[in-house]
């Protein structure tokens, strides 16, 4: 039967535990083992016969966490997309995103101030935008625009307005001519008419929200959405107020895209 007798002595801070467990070759010889443990300064008493204790092993020292390099230290670390279900507008969402994705903080500008960031049009391209043209263009026949088109006739063309028929295309939602004019190497997506609206203002103008089209103007020229009008305005000031959680969807979908604004020329016109 084993045999066990604690003696327990307080000295301050430390107790010193004789334990009298039976040695295995002389049975009435007893070996005697001694553990000193720190305890804190706040036991003081400690004549309980029930009184408990665990007797570590080895230091209860905590370890802290190590945080690899690659762990983001907080949540302002992520890439903090802003909810499409918030209350921001189209204009301050997209401010939030750009930064979120690109970690740039651009200014909107107005078009006109923007000097030699449009190219102009010159006599010639006003004097070819026929009644004709013109015409084809309202009637979507995009067929015999690109009959004109093969025989040699320019689709870069403007009317004494400054505006081009990818405006024409875009504010009347024609998907077909605005693929057919995005195709032609005379014809640009960053034009401007003499009121400082871009084809992404005139795509937002129209009641029905084209998407398909706004990716292909995205995709080319994401910068047309940081662009007021002389009115100042931004293409999102034209959209309806019950399209924002579409537009949001989309803007948020086609975020990559926005990697195009760190083109210095870009960057140097709108920082």
């Amino acid at each position: 039967m084993e045999i066990a007798k604690h003696e327990l002595f307080q000295n301050h801070r430390h107790i010193s535990i004789h334990s009298f467990l039976p040695n295995n070759t002389e049975g009435n010889k007893f070996r005697r083992m001694t553990t000193t443990l720190a305890l804190s300064p706040t036991l003081s008493n400690f004549g309980s016969k029930r009184c408990s204790f665990q007797v570590p092993c080895e230091s209860k020292t905590r370890k802290r966490r190590r945080i690899s390099k690659h762990e983001p230290k907080s949540s302002q670390d992520k890439n903090d997309f802003p909810e499409v279900n918030g209350d921001e507008d189209l204009d301050q969402f997209l401010q939030k995103l750009v930064f979120a994705q690109t970690k740039l903080s651009l200014k909107v500008k107005r078009a006109a101030e923007l000097k030699g960031f449009f190219p102009q049009a010159t006599e010639d391209q006003i004097s070819a935008y026929t009644a004709e043209i013109s015409a084809l263009a309202r009637m979507n026949n995009v067929n015999e625009l690109r009959h004109l088109c093969n025989t040699g006739t320019s689709m870069g063309v403007f009317n004494r307005f400054g505006e081009s028929l990818l405006h024409m295309a875009c504010r009347r939602g024609f998907k077909d001519m605005v693929s057919f004019f995005l195709e032609q190497p005379d014809i640009a997506v960053r034009v401007v008419d003499d009121c400082g609206r871009t084809p992404l203002h005139d795509l937002f103008w129209n009641p029905t929200p084209q998407i398909e089209i706004c990716s292909w103007i995205l995709e080319r020229d994401p910068s047309l959405f940081f662009l007021l009008d002389q009115r100042g305005f931004s293409p999102f000031a034209y959209t309806r107020r019950e399209h924002w959680p579409l537009w949001k969807e989309f803007l948020l979908a086609n975020r990559t895209y926005f990697d195009g604004l760190k083109d210095p020329a870009i960057m140097s016109r709108f920082s």
